[in-house]
């Protein structure tokens, strides 16, 4: 797939007036970055960066997919313990979050190990999330 960064700025502009964002400043400020930025995502001059499409995805409630290609509009809403993992994540370097994703992925997999243990003896209703 090819993005578009026209396409890309009218979806923006499109999801920031939805999630109540009254203008470009107003969303720089939120995203700490500068207005000519998000105005040049806008004019699809520029395309955010992957740290900035994240952080539009948390505070548009827009998927990444469907700000760069136009799919998967809507992300469910997510709890306050989400959005605090998520903010925590964000402040972490390159190598924290490798080394926090590693830890997170071990600790995923022993716990479905242990499902898959307790599920062989007595039979579970569903699958774990």
């Amino acid at each position: 797939m090819t993005i578009d960064p026209e396409n890309v700025g009218i979806r923006l502009r499109q999801s920031m007036q939805m999630a109540g964002y009254k203008s470009a400043s107003d969303l720089a400020r939120r995203l700490g970055v500068k207005p000519q930025a998000v105005s040049a995502w806008f004019r699809g001059e520029a395309i955010p960066s992957r740290n900035n499409l994240f952080r539009l995805e948390t505070l548009m409630k827009v998927s990444v997919d469907y700000l760069l290609f136009g799919e998967s509009s809507i992300i469910p809403d997510t709890t306050g313990d989400e959005k605090e993992l998520l903010g925590l994540f964000s402040k972490l370097t390159s190598r924290q979050k490798a080394q926090a994703l590693e830890s997170l992925r071990a600790q995923v997999a022993e716990n479905l190990e242990i499902y898959q243990t307790i599920c062989a003896i007595n039979p579970c209703p569903q699958k774990p999330i």
